[in-house]
């Protein structure tokens, strides 16, 4: 999923709903059962994502990092693991609502009309 909308009127339960999805995203190595979700794909683009969250953060989005962790380790072996993360309230000129992440950070807007 490239971004979410929400309507105002149900923003808050869009996103407390999602929130929980993300919750039990269990972060791993792919070929374990428990894991539902893997790395990307390399380096380079989990740059990509960490910069656009970094960049949303430092422009007012609510950033908020969802995730279960079995083995802290696989963050501080190489590997490419994300954690998903949610941009709630991003303005729409940010990368992260403009482009394609291919990765795990999902900006979350709400719309009223």
């Amino acid at each position: 999923m490239k971004r979410l909308y929400g309507h105002a009127s149900r923003y808050d339960e869009v996103v407390d709903g999602f929130r929980a999805a993300c919750d039990r995203a269990i972060v791993g190595d792919g070929l374990l059962p428990e894991t539902t979700m893997g790395p990307v794909n390399n380096a380079s683009q989990l740059k990509v994502m960490t910069d656009m969250i970094a960049e949303a953060r430092g422009k007012g989005a609510d950033v908020v990092e969802c995730v279960v962790v079995p083995d802290e380790a696989l963050f501080n072996r190489g590997g490419y693991f994300p954690c998903p993360t949610l941009g709630l309230n991003a303005d729409h000129r940010l990368s992260v609502v403009e482009n394609e992440q291919f990765g795990s950070g999902l900006p979350v807007m709400n719309f009223a009309t």
